[in-house]
């Protein structure tokens, strides 16, 4: 399953993307941790789908020993919980869920949104090629979900987007829920609503947030890694996020998609086997282990 949305959404909906890296199939997976809770908050586009709903993983509490559980002004939210990491949502399900199938027409959704509701999910699943539009827009200015015939009966059909119905410049009209199918293609649209509580980052002594990437906020300064500690192990700790971005020597953000492809090639050659970046305790300093990037 595909997942495109136009350039008026993509501001919107980027925030909400959920990425789960690829394991190497040679090496024991090292996985970047990702904010979810009950479910998967965000767009899953192409085979990514399959990968991050198989991929969920509930961290255990990692808050550092001894350091301040403070939070910026800038970094709202409640302390994590013991099995959430810092950034992590806490996320509750409200009402019941209400499925539609949907086949080949219009279908406008009445919603009455229930008390304590925060968000609401909509999972899409292809029962035939093609592409649907799905959200709050009329005029289909919405994400679209679309599934190649190799798609349909497997996980890759199915596609995860979770509304923020607090957002009124994003969404400004929120009674009706319009899915929009091409013709002839059908999918079942199925409704959750949901409680969202968002934690805060820890901070260091020095001013780095620590923790998983929140919507709205971008991600901390230190990022939540599970890293591999020099006696084999792996553990829980945090790696710069600027790193994480430019992990080779010497890379910048390319310029054009000419010098990213310049890039990946420059780097494939020198690193083969990707590289080893430091991760640390939440204070920045003391070095655990150490972060694969491939």
């Amino acid at each position: 399953m595909n997942d495109t949305f136009s350039p008026e959404r993509s501001d919107a909906i980027r925030t909400e993307l959920v990425a789960v890296v690829d394991r190497a199939p040679a090496r024991p997976p090292r996985r970047i941790l990702v904010g979810v809770g009950l479910v998967v908050a965000g767009l899953l586009a192409g085979g990514g789908a399959t990968a991050a709903t198989a991929g969920i993983w509930h961290p255990q509490p990692f808050l550092p020993q001894g350091q301040p559980v403070t939070a910026p002004t800038s970094n709202l939210g409640v302390v994590a919980p013991a099995g959430y990491a810092p950034g992590q949502p806490i996320v509750s399900l409200v009402g019941g869920v209400t499925s539609y199938v949907v086949d080949g027409q219009e279908r406008i959704i009445q919603l009455a949104v229930p008390d304590g509701a925060t968000h609401l999910r909509v999972t899409v699943t292809c029962t035939s090629a093609g592409t649907t539009a799905w959200g709050f827009d009329a005029g289909g200015n919405n994400p679209n979900s679309s599934c190649g015939a190799s798609d349909v009966d497997t996980l890759s059909a199915t596609g995860y987007m979770d509304f923020d119905l607090n957002d009124s410049s994003a969404y400004p009209q929120r009674d009706l829920f319009y899915v929009q199918p091409g013709a002839g293609v059908s999918s079942i649209v199925t409704l959750q609503y949901l409680n969202l509580i968002e934690t805060a980052w820890v901070v260091n002594a020095a001013g780095e947030t620590c923790g998983v990437a929140k919507a709205g906020f971008g991600e901390p300064d230190l990022v939540g890694v599970e890293a591999l500690t020099p006696s084999g192990e792996y553990v829980t700790a945090y790696a710069r996020s600027e790193q994480l971005a430019y992990p080779f020597p010497g890379q910048t953000e390319p310029t054009s998609p000419a010098d990213a492809l310049a890039q990946q090639a420059q780097h494939q050659q020198q690193y083969p086997a990707g590289i080893d970046i430091p991760a640390f305790e939440c204070d920045g300093v003391t070095q655990v282990g150490v972060f694969h990037v491939g």
